[in-house]
C-alpha cells in the first residue's frame, strides 16, 4: 500500500513536477491516476517549477496523461502551472496542458533536445553506435517538435527549429504569444483558485 504521506494531495487535484526521472515518472502516472479515479469529474492541477532532465521521463509523464485523457469526460483538463521556471522537458510538459498558465515572472526555456556522449564513454563506443545515438536523438527531437507544435502557435517544426536552434529563454508574456501558455496569473496552491494578473497602472508624474 502507499504511504500516505507519497500520495498525492486528493483535497486539491494537484500534483508537483520538480525532476524528470524514472522515478518520478513512475509516481506520476501513480498520482494523476489515483487523484482521476478518486474524482473523475474534477480537473487535475500540474504545478511545474523544473530545469528539465530525462526526456523518456518526459514521454512517459505525457502517455501518462493521453492515458487518463482516454477514460475522461469531455471537458475534463489537465491544467499545468509553471510556478518558477519551466525549462527543455518541463516546458514539454507545460505545454501539453489543456490549459496552460504561468505566474507573472516565471521563464519558459525551449530548445532541442541534447545528450552527450563524450570522454572515456565514448573511447568505449565503436564509431557506429555513435552514429545510431546521434540519429536516435535526431527521430527524438522530430517526434518532440512535431507534438509542440501542435500545442502552440507554430506553423511547423522548420519554423519551430528556426526559433530555437540554441537556447531560447522566454518570458510569461513572450509564452503566451507563443501559444506555450495561455493565461497568466497567481494560483493558491491551498484551493488551487486562479486569478489573472492585472495589468499594473503607472503613477503620472508630478
Amino acid at each position: 500500500m502507499k504511504d500516505k504521506k507519497d500520495a498525492p494531495d486528493s483535497s486539491t487535484k494537484s500534483i508537483r513536477v520538480m525532476e524528470f526521472t524514472t522515478e518520478t515518472a513512475v509516481k506520476f502516472h501513480e498520482d494523476i491516476w489515483q487523484l482521476f479515479e478518486d474524482d473523475p469529474e474534477t480537473d487535475i492541477t500540474i504545478y511545474i517549477d523544473s530545469d528539465g532532465g530525462d526526456i523518456g521521463a518526459l514521454r512517459s509523464m505525457l502517455d501518462s496523461m493521453d492515458s487518463v485523457r482516454q477514460f475522461a469526460h469531455e471537458n475534463f483538463k489537465f491544467i499545468t502551472v509553471v510556478t518558477g521556471v519551466a525549462a527543455s522537458s518541463a516546458c514539454d510538459l507545460l505545454a501539453n496542458g489543456d490549459l496552460r498558465r504561468a505566474v507573472p515572472n516565471a521563464t519558459i526555456l525551449v530548445h532541442q533536445s541534447s545528450a552527450s556522449m563524450c570522454g572515456e564513454q565514448c573511447r568505449q563506443h565503436h564509431v557506429d553506435d555513435i552514429l545510431i545515438f546521434a540519429e536516435a536523438m535526431r527521430k527524438e527531437n522530430d517526434l518532440l517538435a512535431e507534438l509542440f507544435v501542435k500545442k502552440t502557435n507554430f506553423k511547423n517544426v522548420a519554423e519551430l527549429k528556426a526559433f530555437m536552434p540554441r537556447d531560447r529563454y522566454l518570458t510569461a508574456q513572450e509564452a503566451k504569444k507563443l501559444g506555450i501558455i495561455d493565461e497568466i496569473g497567481y494560483t493558491n496552491f491551498i484551493t488551487d483558485e486562479f486569478k489573472p494578473s492585472k495589468a499594473k497602472k503607472r503613477k503620472a508624474k508630478t
